[in-house]
């Protein structure tokens, strides 16, 4: 699900991001008089991270919309399965044969078919590859 995938890239970047606390995520500064009283505040570069990580929260938690997700998958390795009620009604469409895999109740979703660039190919390996006379 998108809520599913949402959640996962919030885990994963915060737990990618060894700055985000302790005394990395914080600049200190001398505050008072000469006595050395010292004061942390947040970094910017943190402030700014941790608003990311509460959007992608707040999104996969049903909290902020609208919002647009884009996958580009070139391989077409990616799934992203439509709400529960429309996922019963497709499954019960593809038994009966009369369901393509684009078909969807979801308006939502939009599903885009394209061609790879020359650029995908070559990172894919794809260009290399000899597929005649093998």
């Amino acid at each position: 699900t998108v809520e599913g995938l949402m959640k996962k890239m919030h885990g994963r970047l915060w737990a990618a991001n060894p700055f985000g606390m302790g005394e990395s995520s914080v600049v200190e500064q001398q505050h008072g008089d000469d006595e050395g009283e010292r004061c942390c505040r947040p970094m910017p570069q943190h402030v700014k991270y941790s608003e990311l990580l509460a959007q992608l929260k707040d999104m996969a938690d049903g909290r902020r919309f609208p919002f647009t997700l884009i996958l580009s998958d070139p391989l077409s390795n990616s799934f992203v399965g439509p709400v529960l009620n429309a996922a019963d009604k497709l499954s019960l469409q593809a038994e009966k044969g009369s369901i393509s895999c684009h078909e969807t109740s979801d308006e939502g979703l939009r599903i885009e078919e394209f061609e790879r660039t020359e650029t995908q190919n070559e990172h894919l390996g794809l260009n290399d590859m000899k597929t005649k006379d093998y």
